[in-house]
């Protein structure tokens, strides 16, 4: 189900001070940067500081990894039928994901990509 890692996703507390230490220790400029979303390209696996818009997880919230899925669909009913509950589909503009949690509580997102 799960094809492999597809984004590790950094929730900060300041976006532009954790965008220049993620830039200063890869050693690389972000493949794309605004006041909510930079990304890191890391040779297919993405590295996103995500500072979310009102509403959205807190700043700070920690790190949310996400997987690439081929069929979110039929991903979402595999976790449905282990009992794992998840949420709705989002609309991103990479593709759509659903969200649901590890047994800590942990934050995990999966992707389908366009």
């Amino acid at each position: 189900m799960v094809t492999g890692f597809d984004t590790i996703m950094v929730v900060p507390t300041e976006m532009e001070r954790s965008a220049r230490f993620y830039e200063a220790i890869l050693g690389k400029a972000p493949q794309y940067a605004s006041t909510h979303w930079t990304s890191f390209d890391l040779g297919g696996v993405t590295l996103a500081l995500h500072h979310p818009y009102e509403g959205g997880p807190n700043p700070g919230g920690g790190i949310v990894v996400i997987f690439r899925v081929p069929e979110l669909k039929a991903f979402m009913d595999h976790l449905a039928n282990l009992g794992v509950p998840h949420g709705d589909v989002h609309e991103v503009p990479a593709g759509r994901l659903t969200e649901f949690r590890d047994p800590d509580g942990n934050v995990i997102q999966a992707i389908e990509r366009d």
